[in-house]
């Protein structure tokens, strides 16, 4: 906080000066930081969510080494995916400066890439845990019933591993390119549409259905959010002025004249435009 105070407020050597009127609130670039920040706010909620009906139906089925298996599982995931979220917050300013540049091949290639980085870590991540779940869970708990059950539940959750990073990553990217809603329904829908509904139905017929709806909600939830980009991935958002003008294979004004060589288009498909 110092840091930023002293960048903002008291370095001299910068070619601006805020003052407290440019600290007056501004409804529309408040309605959009909400309207853009939401899904991941409601996501958090979500999760807690998912979290509150696994408890509660873990306890209704009476089973106490169910209850810390779940628990141990819930630690162990939380610290095997963080490098997934490292992915998407890392991809999302890449994305964001490109595309409001309009350097949409660029944006795009981002994505790509930041896809199979998540994809492939959670393949490892999925592989390393289906072998080591036995240790593991040993590591948590002294009791060989609820270790055992521990490293079931941590093989079963870690089949989703692989999955696991690609809904939340296309939530960032429609976020990075100003698009809340596809975000929203992606953040959202995939906690409301398919892991509450999933958990729900399939927790009544036993304990080893309540673990298999983790892994198959974050397969639907990933296709269902690759489905979303394939059809809504290349439409334009109105805080990408550039955009319209790439596809169409015009020139825009960046610095230097020009498309950079990534972008430049034949002048036979700019005259068809």
């Amino acid at each position: 906080m110092a840091m930023s105070l002293w960048f903002f407020f008291l370095q001299r050597d910068r070619p601006y000066r805020i003052a407290l009127a440019d600290l007056r609130p501004h409804g529309p670039t408040l309605r959009e930081l909400v309207a853009v920040g939401a899904p991941s706010f409601l996501a958090g909620l979500g999760n807690t969510l998912i979290m509150f009906i696994a408890n509660n139906r873990l306890a209704a089925l009476g089973d106490p080494a169910a209850l810390s298996a779940y628990a141990t599982s819930v630690r162990v995931t939380t610290f095997v995916l963080v490098p997934q979220t490292g992915i998407a917050q890392g991809m999302q300013p890449l994305i964001g400066f490109n595309a409001g540049r309009g350097l949409i091949a660029r944006a795009e290639r981002t994505r790509v890439l930041a896809l199979r980085a998540t994809t492939l870590y959670g393949t490892a991540a999925c592989l390393v845990m289906l072998a080591a779940a036995d240790p593991l869970a040993a590591a948590f708990t002294d009791d060989p019933t609820a270790g055992e059950t521990t490293a079931q539940v941590l093989r079963l959750i870690a089949l989703g591993y692989p999955f696991a990073g690609v809904t939340a990553l296309l939530a960032t990217y429609f976020q990075a390119r100003g698009r809340a809603r596809p975000s929203f329904v992606i953040s959202v829908g995939s906690i409301l549409a398919v892991h509450v509904p999933l958990l729900l139905a399939l927790s009544p017929l036993g304990t080893p259905w309540l673990w298999i709806s983790f892994p198959a909600a974050t397969l639907l939830s990933a296709a269902g959010a690759t489905l979303i980009l394939r059809l809504l991935g290349q439409r334009p958002s109105r805080r990408e002025p550039f955009l319209g003008v790439v596809h169409a294979g015009l020139r825009h004004d960046a610095p230097g004249g020009g498309l950079p060589p990534d972008l430049e288009v034949p002048s036979s498909a700019r005259s068809t435009s």
